[in-house]
């Protein structure tokens, strides 16, 4: 989802400029097209951008929600221990 929001964000205006020179579709028809590519790749990306997020935190301890299987395996089990001062 990352990819395809990006492709939306980046892609719209090469696309429209592609749809003037080649189609010679009107400008504020482009222009409404350069919009609607640039806000669904805007929506998509901070969609799926917040997916980690903290849900608590203190001195000792730190809780995070939407961590991947593969960021999660990579984790040791083993918990360690605060220093103590």
């Amino acid at each position: 989802m990352n990819v395809a929001g990006a492709v939306l964000l980046i892609g719209s205006l090469p696309t429209c400029f592609l749809l003037w020179g080649l189609l010679n579709i009107d400008g504020g028809v482009i222009g409404l097209l350069a919009l609607a590519l640039t806000f669904s790749g805007l929506i998509v990306l901070a969609i799926v951008g917040s997916s980690f997020s903290p849900v608590y935190i203190d001195e000792t301890c730190a809780k995070f929600k939407g961590a991947g299987e593969k960021f999660l395996s990579s984790l040791s089990s083993d918990p360690v221990s605060p220093p103590v001062s």
